[in-house]
């Protein structure tokens, strides 16, 4: 590349006419795009066969998963009786337990129509649009677990979130994350968009309540911080609770529970510091925002409660 570029330098310092000028400059373009042109074509062929070690990959780890019905699906995304399965280090299961969360399942109809545009605007606003999977999330996701840069990015959907939590283990490693979006795509394609989004917020963890436990679910969520149902959420309290899911135990008002004396559990206190979540709501409602969820007087209104 040196020796071309010294070449098409020194032809420039022989030039004696417009003539050998125009010829020249011609030479130099087209040595200039037949460049870009081959770098484009090496980048696409990386590209491709890239995608397909991906898509083998991702197969050969699938290709021994049991293939789960959508009855057995349907019932699996929908369990929010807050079972917990523990297993040993060799994969066998211990038992299962009752987890430390209180929620109560509603439908989607009883949600606010604000809580759902922030859900959706803030943890995945293709979510209307993909199969269940965003490969050029999963892509980044991939570089970033590989390279250690941008690992705050995230490459999961609301279906593969969704998926995690009702029907899969809290392993990380690449068989599961392989499964996760074998069974995002298969969700997606037996259910809708509305039933998904529902099951989410069922199953989703808000954080703390003002007795310190651990809430389940968007009712519990609503009635624990603002005393409310889901359906009587404004724009602001529907984007407080829908930056909650990213890191509950740090955005949540409520610290959980510390301590029990003579039987009795201590309740949830206020933390002094309450900025980082208000910081997080304001983060939800620019994105709200910015799909035109909300309106711009919306939007200055809602930050400043």
């Amino acid at each position: 590349m040196k020796n071309l570029w010294n070449s098409i330098v020194n032809s420039f310092k022989s030039i004696k006419s417009w003539s050998d000028f125009a010829k020249k400059a011609n030479l130099t373009i087209e040595v200039i795009r037949r460049i870009i042109l081959y770098s484009i074509a090496g980048i696409l062929i990386l590209l491709s066969l890239a995608i397909g070690l991906g898509t083998g990959y991702v197969s050969a780890l699938t290709s021994q998963v049991e293939v789960p019905t959508k009855q057995e699906m349907k019932s699996e995304l929908q369990d929010v009786n807050n079972s917990a399965t523990l297993y040993f280090s060799d994969g066998s299961k211990v038992d299962n337990l009752q987890k430390d969360l209180q929620g109560k399942k509603i439908s989607l109809s009883e949600m606010s129509p604000y809580l759902k545009k922030a859900i959706v605007a803030t943890e995945d606003s293709d979510f209307y649009r993909h199969k269940g999977v965003v490969p050029k999330s999963i892509f980044r996701a991939i570089i970033s677990d590989v390279t250690g840069i941008g690992a705050q990015t995230g490459g999961s959907t609301l279906t593969q979130q969704t998926v995690k939590m009702q029907m899969l283990s809290s392993e990380t490693t690449w068989k599961r994350k392989a499964v996760e979006i074998f069974l995002a795509m298969r969700v997606d394609k037996y259910f809708s968009k509305q039933e998904i989004l529902e099951d989410y917020l069922n199953a989703a963890t808000f954080g703390a309540n003002n007795k310190g436990q651990n809430i389940q679910g968007v009712q519990a969520a609503a009635k624990g911080l603002f005393g409310k149902n889901a359906s009587d959420l404004n724009i602001a309290e529907s984007a407080f609770i829908a930056g909650l899911p990213q890191s509950p135990s740090v955005y949540t008002p409520y610290n959980r529970v510390v301590s029990e004396t003579n039987g009795t559990t201590q309740r949830g206190t206020f933390k002094e510091d309450m900025s980082l979540g208000m910081k997080r709501k304001d983060i939800v409602l620019y994105r709200m925002y910015r799909d035109k969820q909300i309106t711009e007087a919306q939007y200055n209104s809602a930050k400043k409660i």
